[in-house]
């Protein structure tokens, strides 16, 4: 029995190189075959004799590999693009209470990243799970529910969400976000009687708001007391 390399397929018949350069023809048994793949065969009809030295045949060996690592690429790409998340950031969204953290939105209005501005923020985030590339309502919900495991609903401090939106975001993102935000607050009304509140900020407000180690929610919401005081 003798072995080439596949350089051709057919649908009755499968053409190969085989070691001494001879092109060589056999019938194709309708398994998964791929170019460039080493097989044996039996009862070949020579085509062409001599062409070609032992060098060619792993000239042939070679190329074949380059075409099954090209359609191997291709296939991993189509498969990993879906996975490609969007890591630009084009809203800023703030939960405050005595914990206090800004998340990081994407196009999509996911979240892509989470900065806690206190250590409250930070044992909040600590326990949040599976958080990253998940809708803002989703985490939303998830960064309350986590505050009100750890008690930070339970004092005098009214729950703060604040939206900024980024230069790069446009109008129907962020209008979107408002409504997720909207929707957020109706639903944790329902759930529990919380003091809660849904404001928006500009990149300037939030500029100042950092500038004081603050995330706007609280900058705006200090503000809004000292006005009414």
């Amino acid at each position: 029995m003798k072995k080439g390399v596949i350089i051709d397929i057919d649908l009755d018949s499968i053409t190969l190189l085989t070691p001494d350069g001879d092109f060589v023809k056999t019938s194709n048994k309708g398994q998964s075959y791929l170019i460039g793949e080493e097989i044996e065969f039996t009862s070949p009809e020579t085509l062409r004799k001599g062409r070609f030295s032992l060098s060619s045949y792993f000239t042939a060996l070679n190329r074949g590999a380059v075409l099954i690592a090209t359609l191997l690429i291709a296939i991993i790409t189509s498969i990993a693009i879906p996975f490609i998340h969007d890591t630009k950031t084009y809203s800023y969204v703030s939960i405050d209470t005595e914990s206090s953290l800004e998340m990081k939105l994407n196009s999509e209005n996911n979240v892509i990243d989470i900065v806690p501005f206190n250590q409250a923020g930070a044992a909040v985030m600590d326990n949040l799970k599976e958080w990253k590339n998940t809708h803002i309502k989703n985490v939303a919900v998830m960064v309350i529910v986590e505050m009100n495991e750890q008690g930070y609903l339970e004092t005098n401090e009214p729950l703060v969400i604040a939206a900024v939106k980024n230069g790069e975001s446009d109008n129907e993102s962020y209008d979107q976000l408002q409504s997720e935000l909207l929707a957020v607050k109706s639903e944790i009304a329902e759930a529990a009687e919380v003091d809660m509140e849904v404001i928006y900020g500009t990149l300037s407000e939030r500029k100042l708001a950092k500038e004081n180690g603050l995330t706007v929610g609280v900058y705006k919401s200090s503000a809004q007391d000292e006005q009414e005081n």
